[in-house]
């Protein structure tokens, strides 16, 4: 039994690195725009890739050992770093200003009005806080700073995540650091409105965070705070829903070690029955908002959720950086394949724990909430809908490439150069992505410039229409124009001598009345 045991792992490593090979060729076929490839035949190629591998890795036998330690006293120095590394990458951002939905949402937050039934969404948590922030003197630049530490802060519950997944150390750090400076986190930091995602994923991971290190045995005290930060997560982003999958993704390390103990269980049903219970009253009492957009579930939609999912996390790039440094976008793929795929084909049994499926799972499961809106587009546009998802495929790249650092002992320098590179090229168009948005703001602020031209002696009620929606891959004015123009803009006098309402379109560089 174990000889043929060993020989169906053998042919599923024969297998997986064919289809590697196979899939490698194609992708660099397409950045070269050659043999015709398209992105169909590299999604399908790494579809199966991903069920090779997966099935490879329950082949083995995980290793022995107990349930992964807790990482015990939170590593503060973490946070210190996580936040410099935030701070120090997204400060551009503080000078951003607000961009198309900013102008409604913060319009709605000085008013006061969280929830009303005319909103699609129902987030009265950023917005609250919004609120208290306007009320205090604060403008843009402290709303870009909250989402700035957020995401420093979800770094930091990244690394301890991944140390209760069960990574060691290093990997942990790396997960951090790959969180922090990934391209598809660029949309959710840098726009404010992006708080949402940004502050739901804080609360998910402070959730997992409080149902962990309370151990097998959860108190009375600790099943509150779980249901309360439930409570304040699904009220920030409706996503949050997957919040229970999730809890069970990050606790199979532990349960692969040891059955869960009664508490857990009844810990996991009251996280449940708490997300259920929220959908349900979302979903089926709620009055549906008239226009709002409902999202056909179909096999395409999975497929693209699938797709759009992986492939934008694996490689970040923009379309017109891949096609202006193709060999830079090949070397990217290139890395982030083999170091997922390597360890798999070329590890001894049990070097690499199945329990590295969790992160790697992680993706698809945040993900499903999104299912039927979730578009990514050319530019990273839609990429804010991947930023709880990124925690999972963060910790999966770094024990990966931990895990690869063991396995090639001999070849440690040509690893950690190729992480380092990696890394660096990430960093690099993260920044980029970043000076897109700065760019955004300045296109904003003259096309404010022409609109508020058109106020003075002109009628008191206007409507500016046919302003551009995004610049590359930034928001620009998709909502909020007429907002952006009555912020800053005196009333006009009552004695208007024209005080109909009228319409102004923008034909690319001025407003004309229609």
């Amino acid at each position: 039994m174990s000889d043929r045991g060993n020989s169906v792992r053998l042919l599923l490593r024969i297998a997986l690195a064919g289809a590697t090979a196979r899939a490698l060729f194609q992708i660099a076929a397409y950045f070269l725009q050659r043999f015709d490839v398209r992105r169909h035949h590299i999604e399908s190629s790494l579809m199966i890739v991903a069920a090779l591998a997966l099935a490879a890795l329950l082949s083995r036998r995980a290793p022995d050992g107990a349930a992964p330690a807790a990482p015990g006293v939170f590593p503060w120095f973490v946070l210190g770093g996580a936040l410099a590394v935030a701070f120090g990458l997204y400060w551009p951002a503080l000078r951003i200003g607000f961009l198309s939905d900013d102008f409604v949402l913060s319009d709605r937050a000085m008013r006061g009005e969280l929830v009303a039934p005319t909103h699609e969404f129902v987030r009265p948590v950023p917005l609250l806080i919004w609120r208290l922030l306007f009320m205090t003197g604060a403008g843009a630049a402290v709303v870009h700073g909250l989402n700035i530490a957020l995401h420093g802060v979800n770094g930091a519950l990244t690394a301890r995540l991944a140390r209760q997944m069960g990574a060691g150390q290093a990997a942990a750090l790396l997960a951090a650091l790959v969180f922090l400076i990934w391209p598809t986190q660029i949309e959710s930091v840098a726009w404010a409105s992006g708080v949402f995602d940004v502050m739901m994923t804080t609360l998910v991971l402070a959730t997992l965070n409080v149902y962990f290190a309370a151990g097998p045995e959860l108190r009375a005290p600790r099943m509150a705070a779980l249901a309360f930060l439930t409570i304040l997560a699904m009220l920030t982003k409706e996503t949050a829903a997957a919040l229970p999958a999730l809890l069970i993704v990050a606790s199979l390390a532990r349960w692969t070690a040891r059955r869960p103990s009664r508490s857990e269980l009844a810990a996991l049903a009251g996280v449940t029955m708490t997300c259920a219970a929220y959908m349900f009253w979302r979903v089926i009492l709620r009055p549906p908002v008239g226009n709002a957009p409902h999202p056909l579930l179909t096999r395409y939609a999975v497929k693209e959720l699938l797709s759009r999912s992986y492939g934008t996390l694996a490689v970040p790039f923009a379309a017109e950086s891949s096609t202006n440094t193709p060999l830079v976008a090949i070397a990217f793929a290139f890395a982030v394949v083999l170091f997922a795929v390597l360890p798999i084909v070329t590890g001894r049994r049990g070097r690499l724990n199945p329990a590295a499926i969790a992160p790697a799972i992680w993706p698809a499961i945040a993900a499903t909430p999104a299912l039927g809106y979730l578009f990514i587009s050319a530019n990273l546009e839609g990429s804010r809908y991947l930023y709880l998802p990124m925690v999972g495929w963060a910790v999966f790249l770094a024990v990966t490439a931990v895990a690869a650092a063991a396995l090639w002992r001999k070849m440690m320098p040509v690893v950690a150069v190729g992480g380092m590179a990696l890394l660096t090229v990430a960093l690099l168009h993260s920044r980029s992505l970043l000076a897109d948005w700065s760019e955004a703001s300045a296109h904003r602020d003259r096309i404010l410039t022409a609109a508020r031209a058109q106020l003075p002696g002109s009628c008191t009620a206007a409507h500016f229409t046919g302003a551009p929606g995004s610049y590359k891959g930034a928001q620009l004015f998709k909502n909020g124009l007429d907002e952006a123009v009555r912020t800053g803009t005196p009333k006009p006098a009552g004695n208007a001598s024209d005080d109909r309402p009228c319409e102004f379109v923008w034909d690319g560089s001025k407003f004309i009345l229609r």
